[in-house]
């Protein structure tokens, strides 16, 4: 096995927040509203540990009501979106 060293930079990604919330009162004639919330912080990190560019990724979705399948494609949307 070679070693290849270090390298130059890294990123890390932090999960701030990732969550299905759900508003507690009823909508009138929908039932629960609920919405898929996701929240991110990527740093870029030189070798000496320094952080060279930062951003904090947020992004919510309206979800199905139902749940499984439905809620967690209203995840996927909201990590697609603020990535598109």
């Amino acid at each position: 096995m070679t070693d290849i060293g270090q390298a130059d930079f890294q990123l890390l990604i932090d999960l701030r927040r990732f969550r299905i919330a759900v508003d507690a009162k009823p909508l009138a004639e929908i039932g629960l509203s609920a919405r898929a919330e996701i929240g991110l912080s990527a740093r870029i990190v030189d070798k000496n540990g320094k952080v060279v560019a930062s951003r904090l990724f947020e992004a919510s979705e309206k979800v199905d009501k139902g749940r499984g399948a439905g809620r967690g494609c209203g995840v996927q949307q909201c990590i697609w979106q603020d990535c598109n």
